[in-house]
């Protein structure tokens, strides 16, 4: 197809469905693009969680330890962990309202999301409270 007629199919999708084009962001709709990286698209995400949240941990880690110095650097970088999880959280169910309307199996697979992210906080909390193990740490931020 060439771009003088995607644009105008575009257009007309423009004019046919306007609340389309209104601010919505698909905050998973690059899982599901297709293109020359079709064999590296599953790494693509993990790259850029690594980062964008690793630096946004170590920042938010020193934030704290400057901010209350009562804190040593593992239950610093521990809050910070929790902070970025917990928005997480309330980023999730927005996302799941996405595609649960625009993608029934995707739904399927991702529905019992929240419950598993809230599992990952309660471990991490755990592990800051009563374990202080720093690869513990790590793993559940992993996942």
């Amino acid at each position: 197809m060439n771009p003088k007629q995607a644009l105008l199919d575009l257009q007309q999708l423009q004019q046919q469905y306007p609340a389309a084009f209104k601010r919505n962001i698909l905050f998973y709709g690059f899982i599901q693009s297709k293109g020359m990286l079709d064999d590296w698209k599953e790494m693509i995400p993990w790259v850029l969680a690594c980062l964008i949240f690793i630096p946004i941990s170590i920042s938010l880690a020193h934030g704290i330890q400057n901010l209350a110095p009562q804190y040593d650097a593992f239950q610093a970088k521990a809050l910070a962990i929790i902070i970025i999880m917990l928005g997480f959280m309330l980023l999730l169910p927005y996302v799941l309202y996405q595609i649960k309307h625009s993608s029934a199996s995707w739904y399927q697979l991702q529905q019992h999301a929240t419950v598993k992210i809230a599992v990952l906080i309660l471990l991490q909390a755990l592990n800051l409270a009563y374990v202080q193990n720093a690869i513990l740490q790590g793993i559940l931020f992993f996942f």
